[in-house]
């Protein structure tokens, strides 16, 4: 004996949606969605008599109207139009990211010259720091040699000085 059906109706994106199905589980499969739309509230059985007579005419098939309308429930109807008296909102269109792009692409250039920058810098520092110490290196020398000359001329005189 076939089972006996019911008719499910749930408001599913744009649609006011309607199936013939032995169960909830039945009409969530022809749904094609996970949650339990009957536990949340989004889904119940329809006793109208005009849905139940079209469901029912074409079980397990989903059938579909604009949300809001008296349209006929059709398994693919045709692009949702606007209940009478409601106005369509006006879509403002993506606004425009060049000037967000090019503000990045600015900050991102200022960043890489002031790393070019910075490196030179550090190179010139070191630089320099190596020519200090090389600087100090001789300085140390020739004053040790100019200290021996003294040295050796005091100790020069002083043999002389005893020679004489």
């Amino acid at each position: 004996m076939a089972a006996r059906l019911k008719v499910y109706r749930s408001h599913i994106g744009f649609y006011e949606t309607v199936v013939g199905a032995p169960s909830q589980k039945a009409a969530l499969e022809a749904w094609d969605v996970r949650q339990n739309l009957f536990a949340e509230g989004a889904a119940e059985v329809t006793d109208d008599p005009d849905t139940v007579k079209v469901a029912l005419a074409q079980p397990g098939v989903v059938l579909k109207r604009a949300a809001g309308s008296n349209d006929v429930y059709a398994a693919d109807p045709s692009t949702p139009s606007l209940p009478a008296g409601k106005k369509a909102k006006t879509v403002k269109p993506n606004p425009d990211r060049r000037a967000l792009e090019d503000a990045k692409a600015a900050l991102e250039t200022v960043n890489e010259m002031q790393s070019q920058q910075k490196a030179q810098f550090d190179a010139r520092r070191r630089a320099l720091e190596h020519e200090l110490h090389t600087t100090e290196a001789r300085w140390r020398a020739e004053r040790k040699a100019a200290e021996w000359v003294p040295e050796q001329a005091r100790s020069d005189y002083e043999k002389a000085s005893r020679n004489g």
